[in-house]
């Protein structure tokens, strides 16, 4: 810390004494009654001492400190940025999703959305448990999601649902066969003898289109069934609630005299 001190006599005889008396100073400038210069705050008791008449004004970090005290807008407005910055802490402001690929963001930023979590939410207000499950269940097309809150940016992991299809022999007849227990709601049939109808209920490797087809003419033939079945299925999705809540409050009492 360094103050910027004034002294008067002549610079000359001025500059010989500081030199002798072994105080570091420095940026000296010619005054009109003699000079001044910059040296230690804690030199002031020194300086005094070596000269008879001294004047000292703040000078650095201690000059901008002593300057702020007239600039108690600019004081007030720090104190509350840093206000809003530390308040902006508990708040949500950016959503990145990652793992997609078939699946938009903008999709999966909906179903956060609808799910209450969303750019600007309050982070004590969400569960984030509840979310996920939430979202797996608006979107079938979503196998795995991971809400990671750091800060003020939550990173939203997703891991779409892949169904792997093996070759089909084209030269060799085959069946199709129920995925998933559902209810037959319609079908698109190519190829094959359907054996079922609208509204039936199936279960999972049931026969849907049989390969073999029997011909009055021809006997039987060995045909590759082809075609979309589409059916209702359901889902189950199992929730832990707790059956115990502890509530902390503080009783105040009031005394009447």
């Amino acid at each position: 810390m360094k103050r910027r001190y004034k002294v008067v006599g002549s610079p000359e005889k001025l500059l010989s004494e500081l030199i002798l008396s072994d105080i570091d100073f420095s940026n000296v400038k010619r005054e009109e009654d003699g000079i001044s210069f910059s040296a230690s705050y804690f030199k002031k008791g020194k300086i005094s001492l070596l000269f008879s008449c001294v004047d000292d004004k703040p000078e650095g970090l201690i000059k901008e400190i002593l300057n702020l005290n007239k600039r108690k807008g600019l004081i007030f407005g720090a104190i509350f940025s840093f206000f809003l910055i530390y308040l902006s802490t508990f708040f949500v402001w950016s959503v990145r999703i990652e793992g997609n690929n078939d699946v938009a963001d903008s999709e999966i930023i909906t179903l956060l959305y609808e799910s209450g979590f969303y750019e600007g939410v309050l982070k004590s207000r969400v569960d984030v448990n509840e979310v996920q499950n939430e979202v797996l269940s608006r979107c079938h097309d979503l196998s795995f999601i991971s809400i990671n809150v750091h800060g003020m940016v939550a990173d939203v992991v997703v891991h779409e649902r892949v169904t792997t299809k093996k070759p089909l022999d084209r030269n060799s007849p085959y069946n199709l066969v129920a995925d998933i227990d559902g209810v037959i709601v319609s079908s698109l049939i190519l190829d094959g003898q359907v054996m079922f109808k609208e509204g039936d209920t199936v279960r999972k490797g049931e026969l849907l289109v049989s390969g073999i087809i029997d011909s009055t003419s021809e006997g039987f033939r060995l045909r590759q069934a082809e075609g979309k079945v589409f059916a209702r299925t359901s889902r189950t999705l199992e929730f832990v609630c707790p059956l115990n809540e502890y509530i902390e409050e503080e009783i105040k009492s009031e005394e009447k005299k």
